[in-house]
Formats: structure tokens, C-alpha cells, sequence
């Protein structure tokens, strides 16, 4: 693998997805930072993951993976277990049960995040996850340089809790339609919740809506864009929320243009992703 010059951070979780389907299980890497990296460096992109994983078997496990998958990555080490998520699959490839545990990322302190920091610096691109608590992130944005492009992405409707309030320095926040309406109560009404995330200093709001597409919002404007079509219906639709993710945040970082853009970006990058996931798994 060529060597890339490491300009982004992705900052949040490396953990490890415990994936159950008709009754076995195995063990990947996860996480949704862990995820971005990933997506990114396929792009072509230069990136790093930030993480913290405990001393157990598990963290010897992420460690190994990201090797192994070129990964570049700094991984901080604390006392305790790496954090695992448990992910139950039907026979028809819907995600039927899922409980996670990531005590150790819940422990971190705004004064952890010092120790992290001599390795950001020099990184203009911060992605961060809510797998960090509130005040871990707090700290992150704070203490960025000047002039860094910081973005955020929420990973389940509980977490959104550790969303910062204030976002005046966040470039873009992505979050899915459940998690929008469990944070602020707006229901049906995208555009409302959105709002009120571009209340708190948010310079745009991508909202991720499944199969029917997904929608950015800033103060000034709004867009939507349905789901870019396929000819036969998908079995799997795992990782698209991530592969968005990336691809509208790679879109942004090499250019200024407008939202919508980088919205339909976002919109290409979950297509290829699910069309590199799904050719064997087209239901008939």
C-alpha cells in the first residue's frame, strides 16, 4: 500500500462488532470513526484513527486489524475491557437486536483528551464520533487550532445526548432521521429538528433517511435528495449511513461548494458502497 500523507483525524470508536446471523457469530473491527477511516483511505485520502482500547484480548484484536487493513492509527491504552458491540441479524438481513459496551470511551474526562491532542494538531480535519462523551468532545473543540475543519457524527439516538451545545466551530453535524427525531422531538419535520442544531452554532445539518434518501440543512437553505436507484431491491443496506458520511465530508474538505453538492456526494458514496455489499445478496 502507498504511503499517504495524514491529513485528516478521525477521532472516536475502535471497537469490536460482535455480528450474530442464523446462530453464528463472528468478530470484526467497528465503529464509526473506524468505519470513516476506512471509507476514506479507499478514496484515496490521507487519514488517521484516534481511539482508546483497554488491555484486554480485544484491544490486541482492533490493533491487529488495523494493521492489517493499512489503517494508519494511534490507539491510547487504558485499564479496562476495548469496547464491543453485540449485532443480532434476521434470516432476512434486518438488524434485530443490538446492545453495546463501551464503558472505557463513557469514562473519558475532558482532561483525557490532553493527552490525544499532540497528535491532532498538526491534522486540519477532525471527525469525531459520540462514542466520545460530551465532555471529551467539548474539549476537542475547544482546543482545536484555528482554522481546523471539525465535523461530527452521532452513532445511536441515546448518544446524541453527548452532542456538544455549543457548535459554533462544528462544520457539519450528521445524524440519521431517528436519532433527529429522539434528540428534539420533531417528528416527521426534518427541517425543524435541524434547526434547532443550527441554533446552537452548526454551520449545516445532514440528515440520513434510509432508503428514502437524505437531506442537508443550513440557515439559509434546504435540500433533499431521494435514494439513488437500484434495479432490484437490496438484502442489505449495512454501512451505508457511514459510507454517506464520508463521502460528503471528502467532497467538502477538497473544495468549497455548495451543501447540496456535498449532499449528493454523500448520496454517491452510499450507492457504491451498497453496490460493492450487495451483488449476492439482491433479494428476487
Amino acid at each position: 500500500m502507498p504511503t499517504r500523507m495524514h491529513t485528516l483525524a478521525c477521532i472516536g470508536g475502535a471497537l469490536v462488532d460482535r455480528v450474530v446471523t442464523r446462530g453464528r457469530a463472528t468478530l470484526t473491527l467497528g465503529g464509526v470513526c473506524t468505519n470513516l477511516a476506512r471509507h476514506l483511505l479507499s478514496m484515496g485520502l490521507g487519514c488517521e484513527l484516534h481511539s482508546c482500547v483497554g488491555t484486554d484480548a480485544h484491544g490486541d484484536r482492533v490493533r491487529a486489524w488495523l494493521e492489517e487493513a493499512g489503517v494508519p492509527h494511534k490507539l491510547h491504552v487504558q485499564q479496562g475491557s476495548t469496547g464491543e458491540v453485540y449485532l443480532a441479524y434476521g434470516a432476512n438481513g434486518h438488524l434485530e437486536e443490538t446492545f453495546c459496551d463501551t464503558a472505557l470511551l463513557d469514562a473519558l474526562s475532558s482532561q483525557d483528551a490532553r493527552p490525544w491532542l499532540p497528535f491532532l494538531v498538526d491534522k486540519p480535519v477532525w471527525i469525531m464520533d459520540t462514542d466520545l462523551p460530551e465532555s471529551f468532545l467539548e474539549a476537542l473543540l475547544e482546543e482545536a487550532p484555528q482554522g481546523t475543519k471539525l465535523y461530527l457524527t452521532t452513532v445511536t439516538p441515546e448518544k446524541t445526548r453527548r452532542v456538544p451545545q455549543d457548535l459554533s466551530r462544528l462544520e457539519a453535524l450528521f445524524m440519521n432521521a431517528d436519532e433527529l427525531c429522539f434528540a428534539t422531538g420533531c417528528g416527521d419535520s426534518l427541517e425543524t429538528g435541524a434547526h434547532m442544531y443550527l441554533a446552537r452554532g452548526a454551520s449545516c445539518v445532514f440528515v440520513t433517511q434510509g432508503a428514502k434518501g437524505a437531506g442537508c440543512f443550513s440557515q439559509h437553505a434546504s435540500h433533499f435528495e431521494e435514494s439513488l436507484p437500484f434495479t432490484r431491491p437490496l438484502a442489505s443496506t449495512h454501512g451505508a449511513g457511514d459510507a454517506f458520511t464520508a463521502g460528503a465530508i471528502a467532497h467538502m474538505i477538497q473544495g468549497p461548494s455548495p451543501y447540496e453538492n456535498a449532499l449528493k456526494a454523500g448520496m454517491l458514496g452510499a450507492k457504491e458502497h451498497l453496490d460493492r455489499l450487495n451483488p449476492c445478496l439482491h433479494t428476487a
